[in-house]
This record gives structure tokens, sequence and C-alpha cells, in this order.
């Protein structure tokens, strides 16, 4: 990677940085012109990115010389990627937790209809997942272009001096647990980046020992 010194920016009257999928400027005349359309393996990641730097949607860079005047054009999408609002599962029901989806579902604007769609649902059992409405959630995908429900398991808490003895969790299942929640940026894909994470622990004997 290339620091700023290494770009020197002084002496171009324009650079054109590439590989972030996001536009963004790191100097008066150096940018990063982004991608035309969200991008594998984590476009919810260039979603965010884009939130967190007031960019909305897709586009290139006009750039007019001299002086790198830059102007973002906007392009009409190919395909909208759309993030609902997360749903909290902690105590509750199967049956509450498959109204509330059908309510945040109704809500979207746009509709789910072709869209590429994605529902965070946080602390929710592997019981409750199972008994949710799967014909339902059948019909959510018939209907999107992509429809990804994602499903998030409760951490595990345990109180030291309370309750019956339990068997300490491996590390590297510990791993695999914080990757799984992590933010990470948007160029990551967190499957590879979970595996590694556990490969690399267990590499180094990384069992916990009694």
């Amino acid at each position: 990677m290339l620091g700023r010194d290494e770009i020197a920016p002084a002496q171009w009257d324009y650079v054109a940085l590439g590989h972030y999928h996001v536009a963004h400027q790191v100097e008066p005349n150096v940018w990063y012109a982004g991608s035309l359309d969200y991008l594998s393996p984590n476009p919810w990641g260039q979603l965010q990115d884009e939130r967190e730097r007031g960019r909305a949607g897709k586009g290139y860079l006009m750039v007019h010389l001299p002086g790198a005047r830059v102007e973002p054009r906007p392009i009409a999408p190919p395909r909208r990627f759309m993030e609902l609002p997360p749903i909290e599962g902690a105590g509750r029901t199967a049956k509450e937790l498959d109204d509330e989806i059908a309510r945040v579902i109704g809500a979207a604007k746009p509709s789910i209809d072709d869209q590429v769609v994605r529902l965070v649902i946080w602390n929710v059992t592997r019981a409750t997942a199972r008994d949710l409405d799967h014909a339902a959630l059948r019909g959510y995908k018939a209907r999107a272009l992509n429809f990804q429900l994602d499903v998030r398991r409760p951490e595990e808490h345990r109180v030291p001096g309370l309750g019956s003895p339990q068997r300490r969790q491996p590390l590297p299942e510990t791993v695999r647990e914080f990757l799984g929640r992590r933010p990470l940026d948007a160029e990551l894909d967190r499957p590879t980046f979970v595996r590694l994470g556990v490969e690399y622990v267990e590499a180094a004997g990384g069992e916990e020992r009694p």
C-alpha cells in the first residue's frame, strides 16, 4: 500500500486510486472513484461505508483539468441492495418474530420485490430459529431477487460462582463466535476471515487448558 508521501499529490494534476469500492476523497486532487455496482464478498459493508461517508448510491467521477475539479456523476443502479432495519430477537417467541419480520418487510420503501435484501435478527436461539414460519420466508425469497435472513445467535454469558460447573468453551469456538459478529471492512469476506482466524488459533495450539 502506498503512503501519501509516495503518491506525492503535489506533483500531479490528479491522482486516481483504485481497489476500494466506495468513492471518497483522500486529498483535494486524490480520489478513489469506487465501483459502479455493489460487489462481493461484502456489499453490505459497502452500504455501511457509503452511509458513513455521506454518499448515496453508485456513480463515476468527472474530473475537470487543470485544477482537478471533481464532479460526482450518479448512475441508476442495475440492481438495488436493501438493508432492512434490524430486529432484536431476545425474549421473543417465533410467532412474535414472524409478525415483526412481516411488519418490517411490509414497511420497506421501496418494496423488496426484485431487490437484493438483507434482514439481520439479533439474539435468536437455534430452537426459536427452527420454529420460524419458513413458508413465509420462502415467500419473501420468491419476491426478492435475493433475500438473506441473517439470524445471529445470542452471546453466552457465564457468571463465575453461580450455578453448576460448566465446561469451558474451546478457544477456537470462542474465536469463531467473536469473529462472526465483529464489524468488518467492506472488502473482507466474513466466512474466509472467520475460517482463517480459527485455523491460526488451532495451528498455534490454541485450545484452552484446564
